[in-house]
């Protein structure tokens, strides 16, 4: 998990750089870029935790009981 995130953010930042270049510096394309970049780690920042977080939450959940009725209650 640590090593997707921090592909992930070299990801991110090459982007930037890439986008940097390519525009010969125009600031607004490397905001642009800035932002996706930011957009995308967030993303996947947020996947891996959300996965984490129901991952521990699900060995915790209540147990479900189920009943199974006799034939007097059916009126057999």
């Amino acid at each position: 998990m640590t090593l997707v995130r921090g592909v992930a953010i070299t990801l991110g930042v090459l982007f930037v750089i890439i986008r940097g270049v390519a525009s010969r510096g125009a600031m607004t394309q490397v905001i642009v870029a800035g932002i996706a970049a930011a957009i995308f780690v967030w993303i996947i920042f947020n996947v891996t935790q959300l996965r984490d977080t129901v991952g521990n939450d699900l060995p915790g959940a209540a147990a479900v009981v189920q009943t199974i009725p006799t034939g007097h209650l059916l009126g057999i």
